[in-house]
């Protein structure tokens, strides 16, 4: 959707919201293989892993790597 670029790291409430296309550290994930899929790694240091919470939101951690930070790609 134009717009609409990369997924950025808030330091506020550990969010992670779209930006406009501003390539930061924040703005940079890698994918690291975990059992049963990947987690998506942020650049910034102290801004690890982005999980899911039970609300339905993605958010960032500080290192934990529990199930919620394991994310699964499928084909559309």
């Amino acid at each position: 959707m134009p717009g609409r670029y990369d997924l950025d790291t808030i330091a506020a409430d550990n969010a992670v919201r779209r930006n406009t296309g501003n390539v930061t550290t924040d703005s940079l994930w890698g994918a690291v293989s975990a059992p049963g899929g990947f987690r998506l790694d942020n650049s910034r240091s102290d801004r690890d892993y982005m999980y899911a919470t039970s609300d339905g939101e993605a958010k960032r951690n500080t290192g934990s790597t529990d199930g919620s930070a394991v994310w699964v790609f499928e084909r559309k």
